[in-house]
């Protein structure tokens, strides 16, 4: 006759609280960041978690934009999971109207920065701008305690494509974190330097076809650049305690020491 252990029922009770109240990582965004399109290609969310020490939920999803991402009721949908405390990556800028991805009707925004503007589609949809749009997700999930880091979108293939000047929303993105006192990663321009270090001949074999969606490798180089962002952001950014050990050497010993313009601790 099998007996269980009198604290059992108390060690599984305690396991179950500490998962409970564990930080979770969540993403937003479109196929440049959810776990796979395809047979072929992987969004760099699908990589984050090698990189930390806490879990990851990514909820982007291919084909979505910003306006798309809300109208479906996708940030509703994460409102009811994420949790206090919780973070909540937000990033977006491929798929939308003026992007390289950006022809679908259902992804046109109103253009500027004006919360309060409205445009309306042939079929007589209202739809706002990239910022209002933003901004309201960014502020829901304040409004739950969840710590927010607005990213900017990743560049397409820079050898294929003129990404030296940054999109305008990239430029949206880095507006709405500052307007709303949210961390900022510019996503866009440190994966666009690492593309450059890398050479014609490997990135465009990390971005085949299109040239903005990437392979498992040009997942891993864009999930890399996102969290030398979080690096170089320090304390400020909610994600920098959690970046494991293992990762902060690795990309300090692929950037030969000198990642930030300052210096950066190799200790949370």
């Amino acid at each position: 006759m099998s007996r269980t252990h009198p604290a059992f029922p108390l060690v599984v009770l305690s396991l179950f609280s500490l998962c409970a109240n564990a930080v979770t990582v969540w993403l937003a965004g479109d196929s440049t960041t959810a776990s796979r399109v395809g047979s072929l290609y992987v969004g760099w969310g699908s990589e984050l978690q090698d990189f930390l020490t806490i879990p990851v939920q990514n909820m982007a999803i291919a084909g979505k934009s910003l306006r798309s991402f809300t109208k479906d009721g996708h940030f509703d949908w994460m409102h009811s999971l994420v949790d206090e405390g919780d973070i909540v990556i937000i990033e977006f800028g491929n798929f939308e109207g003026g992007g390289p991805l950006g022809s679908i009707r259902n992804n046109v925004l109103c253009p500027g920065l004006d919360t309060t503007v409205t445009c309306e589609s042939d079929d007589g949809e209202v739809f706002h701008t990239f910022f209002k749009y933003m901004e309201d997700a960014a502020r829901s999930f304040k409004a739950l305690g969840a710590f927010v880091i607005i990213s900017s979108q990743t560049p397409g293939n820079p050898f294929r494509y003129h990404t030296e000047t940054t999109p305008v929303y990239a430029l949206y993105a880095k507006a709405v974190a500052e307007k709303t006192g949210v961390a900022f990663v510019d996503h866009f321009s440190l994966t666009r330097d690492e593309y450059l270090s890398l050479g014609a001949a490997a990135v465009n074999k990390m971005l085949p076809s299109d040239g903005i969606h990437t392979t498992l490798a040009g997942a891993e180089v864009a999930a890399r650049s996102f969290i030398k962002g979080v690096l170089c952001g320090g304390q400020l950014n909610p994600l920098y305690p959690y970046v494991s050990a293992d990762a902060r050497l690795e990309i300090l010993r692929r950037k030969g020491g000198a990642l930030c313009k300052g210096s950066l601790s190799l200790n949370p």
